[in-house]
């Protein structure tokens, strides 16, 4: 059997924030992503990377975590294009978009924060291309296994 696009598409969009968070020092405690099809014949997919928030503090923390929020979008977007999918941006960012805009209002009365949502999904695909032999190992183990502890991401 070969692979599910779809499935993989969602690796990759859950590996985007568990690899950026883990990068910047966020403890990501689990990745898990799961699969089905309504009766319908729709697919649903749920996915999570549950984060440790305990030190929120500062700007570049603020910063960092904006980021991690667009990588799930950024790094589906690349593996999107690649894959040849007719639209590269993902169905389900929505919520993560709301959330970094949201975050980064606060950061902006906080700290000052210059940030945009575009600023947040160009770093976090930088950060995926110069890692990318590492991210699509993560991105098939979480594929291959539905989850995977934070440890493993370092």
């Amino acid at each position: 059997m070969g692979i599910d696009k779809g499935k993989l598409s969602t690796c990759y969009h859950e590996m985007g924030h568990g690899f950026v968070f883990t990068r910047f020092g966020i403890k990501v405690e689990k990745i898990q992503i799961g699969w089905g099809i309504f009766e319908d014949g729709r697919t649903i997919r749920s996915a999570n990377v549950k984060v440790d928030l305990s030190t929120k503090a500062g700007r570049k923390y603020w910063e960092n975590f904006i980021v991690g929020l667009m990588a799930g979008d950024g790094f589906e977007r690349i593996y999107r294009k690649e894959a040849g999918f007719t639209f590269t941006s993902a169905t389900g960012c929505g919520d993560d978009e709301k959330h970094a805009r949201r975050n980064i209002s606060i950061g902006r009365e906080a700290y000052g924060l210059r940030m945009s949502i575009d600023d947040a999904r160009s770093e976090a695909q930088r950060l995926m291309r110069s890692n990318r032999k590492r991210v699509d190992e993560l991105v098939f183990a979480l594929y291959k296994k539905g989850s995977l502890k934070g440890s493993a991401l370092r």
